[in-house]
């Protein structure tokens, strides 16, 4: 049940915290068997589902800019690999056998 008071995610996240820990409060059982209860179960997954998609929303621009990095930095190694191996075959085609001169 919304209320119209609640404008954002934050606040909503905290109202069903802060009933989860009244419903725990107000029972006298282990914590076990108050995990087994459908309600505090119910009440878990929505304020689980609410943290991972406010927290995938944050990191998801971090991630997108790891990846674009990650292939930035293959891309200058294979360029690495390519001018060496250019290098070194220009260094062997111009490498003059000098052992008859000895």
């Amino acid at each position: 049940m919304k209320s119209i008071f609640i404008h954002d995610e934050y606040e909503e996240r905290q109202i069903r915290l802060i009933q989860i820990y009244k419903i725990f409060a107000l029972s006298k059982m282990d914590l076990s068997e108050w995990l087994k209860n459908e309600e505090v179960q119910k009440q878990l997954r929505k304020v689980s589902g609410m943290v991972s998609s406010a927290v995938y929303n944050e990191v998801y621009l971090y991630l997108w800019f790891i990846c674009i990095y990650n292939i930035f930095l293959l891309g200058i190694v294979v360029l690495n690999l390519y001018l060496l191996l250019k290098l070194i075959r220009l260094a062997n085609a111009k490498t003059v056998d000098i052992s008859g001169f000895a």
